[in-house]
């Protein structure tokens, strides 16, 4: 839809916003990483009729996993040890 930014996986740091769509054509606006300068640096902007493919899934949208509350986590990962409750098979317990 017009206004959604859009980024290729071939060109990490670029985006473009889509301006218009008009059947297959799709008017794109480069609006990140095309340098600082008043004129694009080389090879930052693609040259008309050049294909690239752009998705609405962008780095930036990825969080990380969260992390299990802490008497969820296992022992093995720091969790809390399970409290010891000795039983009646411990009394029996051989001792040398």
């Amino acid at each position: 839809a017009p206004g959604a930014v859009v980024g290729s996986p071939d060109r990490r740091g670029h985006a473009a916003e889509i301006v218009e769509v008009s059947g297959d054509e799709i008017t794109l606006k480069v609006v990140k990483g095309m340098g600082r300068s008043r004129t694009p640096a080389p090879g930052s902007v693609p040259e008309p009729g050049e294909r690239i493919t752009y998705t609405s899934l962008l780095d930036d949208f990825q969080s990380s996993a969260s992390l299990p509350d802490p008497e969820l986590t296992p022992w093995t990962h720091g969790g809390p040890p399970q409290e010891y409750v000795p039983g009646d098979d411990d009394a029996q317990e051989e001792w040398s």
